[in-house]
């Protein structure tokens, strides 16, 4: 987490406040149009007739996607998500198929692989247009990956309501910074939300079998955000009197499709666990593991929020089209008080489509230069993010550029200043560069490599030796808390492995140790001595056999 001085956040709340205050006043003086009232739902085709604003939409998407696509080699692979999924991806080349046994974590033990595979396989379709090159295929799915999403979210506007709440929804999605952050490092929860909200789309215009294969790719991607979509869609379903015969086809064909991926998942099942409730983060009290939960990942753009609690005020819920908006966002509520930011990481599209009503008034023919002026002040304009736990940012209100400022620092290379992380304190990559060439040159031959109090530089590391490593992102299927104890024992007399610490202290006993720019590598030159830990030698290919069973 990144350390800040009493002055420095107090100057961050003050700015924050003054931004939210302005906020307030400009949004309490705007008034969407009325609504007129359509409680039932009727079937609409997916297509619609094109206007001068969806070719503005259009453009808007077209330009964001040629900026990040120009700058997308300085887009950095942070630990611990990103790397955890291009790890799985290097499973993925060395054995040419998708692994069902995580070899490259918690070495040499390893898990259960239960990640849904479809995000990988991009990756690594990709990766084989640059000759393999993983980093190029990550780097270029993330490129091509917020267009998408911000593609799918206009779409999911415009078929539902018209070209001038579509390009609002575009520009305040947009706008969110923190939907950015949020994406980024979770990028299979968007993809797939925004999967299921083409499922939703194709299913209540009469495309069954459509909407099948498409809740089945989400499905593929994430295990959480399409779990949301559907059940809101099921929801809406029995709220509007919607034939049930479709939506139980809907789901069966769903169920059909990916029952030989979940079917592991479930015969796994006691290998998940909540990484708060488990201790990954520390013991903490049942209250505190609570709030732990309710804040985690949490980046909430208070502008927006406000923009939609205001425009709220004024919708008619029961109106077919808004009442498909509030299903989807009501059976999310849940997911707050298991994983805080897996909520708005879901919600936000569909939060941006509620508020952008509030706005799409400016956007009434004729559009003078005034009005078009507001609206792009609207999007370019600085907001408040309130962070939650789990950030390499304090918890707090931290002010914020707008998004849209993203693609323009990308194609520019302000992005690659950040140094893959290293200029804000987001990842040890500098080191792990280091520590992965004195390996390559001096402990080529050897094995496992074993990391003492940084996960972190443990999965770049091993990423960039491509060698198994004790340590594992994804905490949601981790060894028992008896395995683990059983690795630590077992890693510090691996007479094949290499240990990694930024601390000589934590070295074993014995080990050979040398320093490379402040760096402690050690390795033993001879057998490592016996004692009670010795045991672990034999125990733990026991435990590696009885848990492949």
């Amino acid at each position: 987490m990144v350390q800040l001085d009493k002055s420095v956040i107090a100057a961050l709340a003050g700015a924050s406040l003054f931004i939210v205050v302005a906020q307030v006043f400009v949004f309490r003086r705007l008034r969407p149009e009325i609504e007129e009232a359509s409680s039932e739902w009727t079937p609409r085709p997916l297509r619609f007739r094109f206007e001068r604003l969806d070719a503005v939409s259009l453009g808007v998407l077209a330009v964001m996607t040629l900026l990040l696509w120009i700058g997308r080699g300085d887009f950095p692979p942070l630990p611990p998500d990103n790397l955890y999924h291009m790890r799985v991806v290097q499973g993925i080349f060395a054995i040419h198929g998708i692994p069902y046994w995580d070899t490259w974590s918690f070495a040499p033990l390893g898990r259960p692989h239960l990640y849904p595979p479809l995000y990988h396989l991009l990756i690594a379709g990709l990766a084989l247009l640059f000759r393999g090159d993983i980093t190029a295929g990550f780097q270029s799915v993330q490129a091509l990956s917020l267009p998408f999403v911000y593609g799918v979210t206009w779409y999911f506007a415009r078929w539902l309501f018209d070209a001038r709440r579509a390009l609002m929804a575009l520009l305040l999605i947009g706008w969110d910074a923190g939907f950015i952050v949020l994406s980024y490092m979770s990028t299979p929860s968007a993809l797939a939300a925004a999967f299921a909200m083409l499922m939703a789309m194709a299913f209540l215009s009469g495309h069954v079998l459509a909407a099948s294969a498409l809740g089945a790719l989400a499905f593929y991607t994430h295990m959480g955000s399409p779990v949301t979509i559907l059940t809101g869609l099921v929801v809406f379903c029995i709220w509007k009197r919607i034939s049930p015969v479709r939506w139980v086809l809907l789901i069966a064909l769903i169920l059909v499709m990916i029952v030989p991926w979940y079917g592991r998942v479930f015969a796994f099942r006691d290998w998940f666990s909540h990484p708060i409730d488990a201790g990954v983060y520390g013991e903490h009290s049942a209250a505190m593991n609570a709030l732990l939960k309710l804040s985690w990942l949490q980046c909430i753009n208070v502008g927006l929020l406000l923009a939609c609690v205001h425009s709220a005020r004024f919708t008619r819920w029961r109106n077919a089209e808004n009442a498909l908006l509030l299903c989807l966002i009501a059976v999310g509520l849940p997911s707050l008080i298991s994983y805080g930011g897996r909520f708005f990481g879901t919600a936000l599209p569909i939060l941006a489509i509620v508020a952008a009503r509030l706005f799409a008034p400016l956007l009434q023919r004729p559009i003078s230069v005034r009005r078009a002026l507001a609206c792009a002040c609207l999007a370019l304009s600085p907001t408040v993010l309130l962070m939650g736990t789990g950030t390499r940012m304090p918890p707090g209100p931290v002010p914020m550029m707008s998004g849209w400022f993203l693609p323009v620092a990308t194609a520019s290379g302000l992005l690659a200043r950040l140094e893959h992380g290293e200029a804000v304190g987001q990842s040890p990559y500098k080191s792990a560069e280091q520590a992965s060439a004195y390996i390559r040159e001096h402990l080529s031959a050897r094995g496992t490599v074993y990391f003492f109090q940084n996960r972190d530089m443990a999965l770049l590391v091993g990423y960039a030796l491509n060698r198994p490593t004790d340590s594992g992102a994804w905490e949601e299927t981790r060894p028992s808390k008896h395995a683990l104890d059983l690795l630590e024992r077992y890693a510090r007399i691996d007479a094949s492995g290499v240990y990694i610490a930024l601390r000589k202290g934590l070295m074993p006993n014995g080990a050979t140790i040398e320093k490379s720019d402040g760096i402690y590598i050690g390795y033993w030159t001879s057998r490592p001595p016996s004692g009670p830990e010795a045991a672990a030698r034999n125990r733990v290919p026991e435990e590696i056999r009885r848990r492949q069973r």
